[in-house]
């Protein structure tokens, strides 16, 4: 049989000390420190890190070459519209001229899709 709670059961439920299971960087340091353990650092990272270092590696520089790709489409873009305003350029030469620039920045923009894919891929694999 259910018991009806009552305002002194929420009371009482209310005045327990609960524990706050996140800490301070300060107070996870004391810690440490009582247990005789040194506080972490970025060579002990490295070194829980060491069997994914290679992934990790190949994992940064797709993510460059992703970033790098929208920012050089805008300078190809930029060529493909000195195509069209130049008065040097017979029509032909002209919409040759675009659907090349128009076709390579197609390719960039598609293999940066590519490298994001496969480093978020990466990363997720090695957590």
């Amino acid at each position: 049989m259910l018991r009806k709670s009552t305002k002194n059961d929420k009371k009482e439920s209310d005045d327990r000390d609960i524990e706050d299971p996140v800490l301070s960087a300060e107070e996870e340091a004391a810690e440490a420190k009582k247990k005789g353990e040194s506080p972490p650092s970025l060579s002990r990272l490295f070194k829980t890190v060491k069997p994914e270092q290679p992934m990790l590696v190949f994992g940064l520089i797709l993510l460059f070459a992703a970033e790098s790709t929208s920012q050089v489409i805008p300078l190809i873009v930029a060529r493909a519209y000195d195509a069209i305003i130049s008065v040097d350029l017979d029509e032909s030469q002209k919409m040759s001229d675009i659907n090349y620039y128009m076709l390579i920045s197609i390719i960039i923009f598609l293999s940066g899709i590519f490298a994001g894919f496969l480093r978020g891929s990466i990363f997720a694999v090695i957590g």
